[in-house]
Order: structure tokens, then C-alpha cells, then sequence
């Protein structure tokens, strides 16, 4: 079975083989790490400044896939991993990326 994902998707075409398991783009091997979204000082309030030292020091170590811990993370995290092309896995909600959003609050 092969799947091409959609555009600004980070893996761009995954298979999965029964002799050879899961193949991303081609044949490379997955590299993954466990990411929490927290900082000692900081709790979860991250800036955008510390999750782009987070993502290149994930890079330095050779991941190309990422799981995000237990909770949402940041949509900017989620677009990081989309711009350098790591997979990532993670416990999204529906309209995730459109959290940040404001949106009419009903009046009753």
C-alpha cells in the first residue's frame, strides 16, 4: 500500500510493506523522539524562539519523526515539523490548527 499525503504534509509519501515495514519517502528509516512541550522556568509557556532550538537540536540528532507527549502542542510546533519535513504524531482535535483563531462567542 502506498499513500501520498497532501501537500505541506512533512512525510510526502509513506508505504507499508509486510516484508519491509513502514517505508517513508522512499525508503528512509524512521528516527523518533518523545518531545514535551515544557521548559524548566517556563512550564508549557514556550516561545516560538525556544520550540526552534527544540526542533534543531532534534535534527542534530538525526530524528525525522517526532511523538508530542500527552497533550496539544503548539500549532507553531506543528508547522516547524511541517517546514523541515518531520513526521509528527501527536493527540490533535479536530480544527487543531485553527485553535489560535478567534471566534464569535454566542450570545445565549
Amino acid at each position: 500500500m502506498a499513500r501520498k499525503l497532501p501537500p505541506g504534509s512533512a512525510a510526502g509519501k509513506f508505504e507499508s510493506d509486510p516484508q519491509k515495514g513502514f517505508i517513508l519517502n522512499g525508503g528512509y528509516p524512521l528516527r523518533g523522539v518523545s518531545r514535551h512541550q515544557d521548559r524548566k522556568g517556563m512550564g508549557n509557556a514556550l516561545t516560538k524562539e525556544m520550540m526552534e532550538e527544540g526542533i534543531s537540536i532534534i535534527l542534530e540528532m538525526g530524528a525525522n519523526t517526532i511523538r508530542l507527549a500527552h497533550y496539544q502542542h503548539a500549532p507553531y510546533f506543528y508547522d516547524l515539523c511541517d517546514e523541515k519535513r518531520v513526521l509528527s504524531s501527536g493527540q490533535r482535535s479536530p480544527g487543531h490548527h485553527h485553535a489560535h483563531e478567534k471566534r464569535p462567542v454566542p450570545t445565549p
